[in-house]
């Protein structure tokens, strides 16, 4: 039996080195799995490992390598098998959309981020809790329907006027280079903690200070979505269970969220002022902000995990426990949802003319589950019309009264990067120029 145990002991080092061996060989991965390709197809998966020497060698570019892959299948789906016989379902069918969000949501209500977001969700809800305190769904569609939604953002913009504009204005006179991806970010939080906390996050001050709850929130997120790519979810959860490394920084950084809840509890206020109503009607800036998240939608990948057996629309078979995720970059570069022309930049394929509005373009929404970039049915944003109206806001207080002119050094090109939210590799180095008139 001692002879057993040690022959099986030493047949498991001897594979743990060769697979530690071939993760760290740059040339296998080059030769064999080049990150590169824009033909990318469904993956080889392999005994133990699966298909986790094409998910490594495409780490740094996983959303677009698994939209190659997707997009390339007959039925727009196709399962990516992860180590220890793990299974991940990935669509772009809308009809398979609208059957995980709607259709059979009970069987697939369990989020797919879950346990991976547990320390990150759990901070979240202590913040959140802060502004609805005991709101179920139902208080919040009705706080957010359109008639109050006015109400609800009535508020002002507080960092709009006083920090954004002269911000940028000292930019144009400095002729200084931003990074408007850090700089629209500060302005986020700092819009978003003052109207929905009554707390002034100060984040977007000339010295762009690093403000300690956005630096915990973005250090959370991070850690967690690494979770995603881990080999096996033991490896994070050995990890967390000795509280060492990156696990023990998460949940530092989730208390430091969670603390920061709790101060803001006692300070929260609300404040009122004068309407949106002359951007709720902005339709051409309506058009270019959703085709602008139809190629970059914020949240690139999104899905759940599956509580039962179930049965796609287009015949994938999905078993209990398995994920099953939707993919919304993937779905805004198909050619079967979006035409030939997918990849131009075509606000007018949101616009149509019509006689009974005065020869005026109206807005036209597309399919929610061909378009699920808010998700769709039960599970719709809440907050999808005051975001629209918060980023037209933005824009044409903005553009109104600037030129932002890309500022990348010569023969650099920006790089997309997925993490729990899509932004720029780097950054989005920008000069900001006054413009001769404003419009």
């Amino acid at each position: 039996m001692l002879d057993l145990e040690l022959s099986t002991s030493f047949l498991f080092c001897i594979l743990s080195l060769l697979f530690l061996f071939i993760i760290n060989s740059k040339s296998i991965f080059t030769t064999f799995f080049p990150s590169t390709s824009k033909s990318s197809k469904i993956p080889r998966s392999y005994p133990f490992i699966g298909s986790f020497l094409a998910f490594h060698s495409n780490r740094q570019r996983v959303i677009q390598w698994t939209s190659d892959a997707v997009t390339s299948t007959p039925t727009s789906t196709f399962v990516l098998n992860r180590p220890l016989g793990r299974c991940q379902v990935i669509t772009v069918n809308p009809s398979n959309v609208q059957h995980i969000l709607k259709t059979h949501s009970i069987s697939t209500k369990r989020p797919l981020s879950f346990e991976h977001m547990s320390q990150t969700y759990s901070a979240m809800v202590s913040l959140m809790t802060t502004v609805r305190t005991g709101s179920s769904r139902d208080k919040l569609l009705a706080m957010n329907s359109t008639p109050n939604l006015y109400v609800n953002l009535s508020r002002p913009l507080p960092s709009f006027e006083l920090l954004l504009i002269p911000f940028l204005s000292s930019a144009t006179a400095n002729k200084t280079v931003l990074d408007l991806q850090d700089i629209l970010q500060r302005f986020a939080f700092d819009n978003i903690c003052k109207i929905a906390f009554g707390y002034d996050l100060a984040y977007l001050l000339p010295s762009l200070p690093q403000e300690k709850f956005t630096v915990a929130f973005d250090t959370a997120a991070r850690i967690s979505e690494e979770r995603f790519r881990a080999f096996h979810p033991l490896f994070w959860k050995t990890k967390r269970f000795l509280d060492i490394g990156s696990e023990k920084q998460l949940r530092i950084s989730a208390n430091e969220v969670r603390e920061f809840a709790k101060e803001i509890v006692k300070e929260k206020k609300q404040e009122l002022a004068a309407s949106f109503e002359k951007v709720k009607d902005m339709i051409y800036t309506h058009a270019s902000l959703s085709e602008s998240m139809r190629l970059y939608p914020p949240v690139p990948v999104d899905g759940k995990q599956a509580v039962d057996d179930d049965v796609l629309l287009d015949g994938m078979v999905i078993k209990k426990g398995m994920r099953v995720s939707y993919h919304p970059y993937a779905m805004g570069r198909s050619e079967k949802l979006w035409g030939s022309n997918w990849a131009e930049f075509r606000p007018e394929r949101w616009l149509e003319m019509r006689a009974a509005a005065a020869g005026k373009w109206s807005f036209v929404a597309r399919d929610p589950y061909t378009y699920p970039v808010f998700q769709a049915g039960p599970r719709i944003c809440l907050e999808k019309d005051m975001a629209f109206l918060q980023m037209k806001r933005v824009v044409s207080g903005v553009l109104r009264r600037f030129k932002v002119v890309p500022a990348f050094e010569e023969g650099v090109k920006p790089v997309f990067m997925a993490h729990l939210t899509s932004k720029m590799k780097g950054g989005f180095p920008v000069r900001i120029e006054e413009r001769a008139e404003s419009f």
